[in-house]
């Protein structure tokens, strides 16, 4: 296997890579009696060698707040479509919406008689759509995509914040690996990162509704195909960690 790589601030933010931060705030529908029911505010920011060069969101009504954060990253695959040719990684500060897609789905994916594919036994697993159209829209671009589950609203001005983002960040994508493995210069550009896109879609949420400046899309409910699970796999554990 090699010697572990200690993971460095230019080996995620440099020319040949592209860094998507995504991240989701939500507001609960107030004449709804179901209180998980409101508005999303999806978005995500694309970072070029630690500079963000583009952001964008949607807006989703009848929503909850994990379908927010779902719709996030699928904008934010989508987003990544346009930069062929680099070296992706996304990062969210939701475990369910990154571990869905990277981790959880190779034990989901159930094959029907009618040779569908549905989540979990007899299609129990929550949000398909969105799951499956993530993963369709990483296979349509056909490009290897790193995704990182981090810890998000972290102080970066605060040593023991930052050091259990670190710890989050080790346990949640490396496993049981040493805290020296990963640079603390590192984790604080992924920190400004996250805390920005948190911001921006906090931003967005609240002008819509100081102004109704924006317009409301439904919850994501397209169709989609059976997709392969080895061509998935290959290309979303591409993660290179060792010399």
């Amino acid at each position: 296997m090699g010697f572990l790589k200690v993971q460095k601030l230019n080996d995620f933010f440099n020319d040949h890579s592209i860094c998507i931060f995504t991240d989701s705030s939500f507001k609960r529908n107030e004449n709804c009696s179901d209180s998980y029911i409101g508005t999303a505010a999806p978005a995500y920011s694309i970072y070029h060698n630690n500079v963000c060069i583009y952001k964008g969101f949607q807006l989703i009504y009848d929503a909850t707040s994990v379908q927010g954060e779902l719709y996030a990253v699928l904008l934010g695959v989508q987003a990544a479509g346009k930069y062929q040719g680099y070296q992706i990684r996304l990062f969210s500060d939701n475990q369910t919406a990154i571990c869905s897609v990277r981790d959880w789905i190779f034990d989901w994916v159930r094959e029907t008689h009618d040779g569908k594919q549905t989540l979990g036994p007899k299609g129990r697993i929550k949000n398909q759509p969105i799951i499956m159209n993530i993963i369709q829209a990483i296979i349509y671009n056909n490009m290897p995509i790193e995704l990182y589950h981090v810890k998000g609203h972290v102080n970066i001005y605060n040593a023991e914040k930052m050091k259990k983002a670190k710890d989050v960040f080790i346990a949640s994508n490396y496993g049981y690996f040493p805290s020296d493995c990963i640079d603390d210069k590192l984790i604080q550009a992924i920190a400004i990162g996250n805390n920005d896109v948190d911001q921006y879609s906090t931003e967005m949420l609240k002008m819509y509704y100081q102004d109704r400046r924006f317009s409301l899309i439904e919850p994501i409910r397209i169709g989609y195909h059976s997709f392969n699970l080895a061509q998935y796999r290959l290309l979303v554990n591409s993660r290179n960690i060792y010399y």
